[in-house]
């Protein structure tokens, strides 16, 4: 198991729990304000839920962040398969970025 840093431990408590990184912009913010993405063979699926079992990966909910994964110009080291999200996954995250884009 991997040490915790002083740093997470002071995100931690002021975040009141656990602490992800996006895979975009490597931001850490709370696990719960981000967006769950699980590596399956089809291929990566988002995670409503975040109950889904397998590999997770997060992701911001800033429109830029969004729009890079997307793309799929930038490589991810940890995705060993490259970018590959399934037809549903692709659909809802399209939407969450027009609907931000709507807002702004």
């Amino acid at each position: 198991m991997a040490t915790v840093t002083k740093k997470q431990k002071k995100l931690r408590l002021e975040y009141g729990g656990p602490v992800r990184s996006c895979i975009v912009c490597r931001r850490q913010q709370a696990k719960n304000k981000l967006l769950r993405l699980v590596r399956t063979a089809a291929g990566l699926l988002y995670d409503p839920d975040c109950r889904a079992p397998g590999r997770g990966f997060y992701l911001c909910r800033r429109p830029e962040c969004l729009k890079a994964l997307l793309d799929g110009r930038r490589r991810f080291p940890r995705l060993k398969a490259g970018i590959k999200l399934a037809g549903e996954s692709r659909a809802v995250l399209e939407a969450m970025v027009s609907e931000k884009q709507k807002q702004i």
